[in-house]
């Protein structure tokens, strides 16, 4: 999903936990903005710490209650607020 979107993954697996995922977000895209329309539609996530700002990511996790119809729902949410986030 985050291809599609041209989203890197940043992960330092060395010590990152395999739950949290660290998405780099294309510079077109403002994090703070993104991370408040994803948080609108119900999708929690870490965006407003200051380090995450300056890097532009965003962080979410994932945990063993995470469904599939949650995954489709958020790739669906991912496609409509996209385009609207950009600088």
């Amino acid at each position: 999903m985050c291809r599609k979107f041209n989203y890197k993954i940043v992960n330092d697996i060395s010590f990152a936990s395999p739950a949290v995922i660290t998405v780099e977000l294309p510079t077109h895209i403002n994090s703070l903005d993104y991370g408040k329309k994803l948080e609108q539609g119900n999708c929690l996530l870490s965006y407003k710490s200051q380090y995450l700002i300056d890097k532009n990511w965003v962080q979410t996790y994932v945990t063993r209650n995470t469904s599939k119809k949650n995954v489709i729902k958020l790739k669906k949410l991912l496609e409509k607020i996209e385009s609207s986030c950009r600088v």
